[in-house]
Order: C-alpha cells, then sequence, then structure tokens
C-alpha cells in the first residue's frame, strides 16, 4: 500500500465518525441497532489505522 491510500482518510471522515460516535445512544425499543452501529464505527476506525499504519511503514522503509 502506498502513501496515496493513506491520504485516502480525510479528515472530514474522520470528523464525520466523531459526530456518529457523539450521537450513538442505546435505544430500548432498537438495541441491537447501537452494537451495530458501535461495531461499524470501530471497524472504520481500525481500517485507517491499518491503512496509516501501512503507510508509516513504507516510509521508514525508504
Amino acid at each position: 500500500m502506498t502513501a496515496n491510500r493513506a491520504r485516502q482518510i480525510d479528515p472530514i471522515q474522520i470528523e464525520n465518525i466523531a459526530t456518529r460516535l457523539r450521537r450513538l445512544i442505546p435505544d430500548r425499543r432498537d438495541p441491537e441497532q447501537f452494537h451495530t452501529e458501535k461495531s461499524e464505527l470501530e471497524h472504520l476506525l481500525r481500517q485507517m489505522a491499518k491503512r496509516l499504519r501501512k503507510s508509516n511503514d513504507a516510509h521508514a522503509k525508504r
């Protein structure tokens, strides 16, 4: 993976995730939705971290 992949991590994307996290609350009518959304947000953050880690590793090898 190149630095171009890491550049795809847009600050607006991170801000959107932060906004979704701030609004995330359990709903007693649909408790499963809370856990689904939480898992999705965690997955997105881990994908971003993985891309950044790989980009940093590629830069360190240069």
